[in-house]
């Protein structure tokens, strides 16, 4: 029986126990085994990667049968997500590549300021464990994608490797799989992938703070992404929130927006605030941009 890897890399070991120097290599999310033996928790498997056959011990907690484990394929360059429905991913959840899979995620379609408000408040980014900041890191890519995700709008939580695109340019199909031919975006990733795609995509390019917040306020999607000097360190998304009774926009003598609402994950979380400043011309950021979808 054929099985498939559903790990993002799972260790290939010469035996089967857990020991540093028993790592035999790493086998790709969606790599096909067959497996020869069992014991315990573990498989004896062989198959072959990139030509080359290799044999060994895998855990069995990782293998599912090949006819269960289906990867979305295209034909051209087009939204791509990873395990979408799956149901583990999800608020309480810690964070993940995938998109929220529970029930119940309220929809922004079509889009109202309305709708999207109820996207804002179900993913409660102030207490939901998957936009926790911890270990150093910070979630600001994946909340910004959720609520994109819930108004039917696609930003990359993950996107194709140069290789895929090449292919899919040609006309080949290509299989998403994770590490293989789709990658992690972090906000730098999304910064370069919201001028050099997103148009692509419902994605319009402005330079005026008050085009993002009337889109907010249509309940279209509107972002400030900024790209980091140092791109080891991580960059900065937000998403616009609709203004309500109680907060509204700054704005100038002549009306315009100098500082929209906004809703973000990172090393604070809020549901809506007006920062103090405008974070994007920081020293620390290269670059910014501002997008806006609906």
């Amino acid at each position: 029986m054929r099985y498939k890897v559903t790990a993002h890399g799972l260790f290939l070991r010469k035996e089967p126990r857990k020991e540093p120097g028993n790592e035999r290599g790493v086998l790709p999310e969606g790599c096909e085994v067959e497996v020869l033996d069992r014991s315990g928790t573990w498989c004896r498997v062989r198959g072959k990667l990139d030509g080359v056959a290799f044999e060994g011990w895998a855990s069995a907690k990782y293998l599912a049968s090949a006819a269960d484990v289906g990867f979305a394929t295209a034909s051209k360059l087009a939204p791509v997500h990873w395990r979408e429905n799956n149901p583990n991913s999800t608020r309480a959840g810690p964070a993940s590549a995938s998109p929220i899979g529970e029930p119940g995620m309220p929809r922004n379609t079509p889009p109202s300021a309305a709708q999207l408000n109820k996207v804002i408040a179900w993913l409660a980014v102030e207490q939901s464990r998957r936009y926790q900041a911890g270990g150093g890191r910070t979630y600001c890519n994946i909340y910004a994608y959720d609520v994109a995700y819930a108004a039917g709008v696609y930003l990359p939580r993950v996107w194709w490797t140069d290789q895929a695109i090449a292919a899919l340019e040609a006309g080949r199909q290509v299989a998403a799989q994770y590490d293989e031919t789709i990658r992690e975006m972090n906000a730098n990733a999304i910064h370069n992938w919201l001028r050099d795609y997103g148009p692509r995509f419902g994605w319009k390019r402005t330079f005026s703070l008050t085009d993002l917040q009337d889109c907010a306020n249509r309940g279209g999607i509107a972002t400030i992404c900024a790209r980091r000097k140092d791109l080891a360190r991580s960059g900065h998304i937000v998403i616009v929130a609709p203004e309500t009774a109680s907060l509204k926009a700054r704005r100038d003598a002549g009306g315009r927006v100098i500082m929209p609402v906004q809703s973000q994950a990172g090393s604070v979380n809020f549901a809506r605030r007006l920062p103090a400043s405008a974070w994007w011309a920081d020293s620390r950021f290269s670059s910014f941009v501002l997008f806006t979808n609906g």
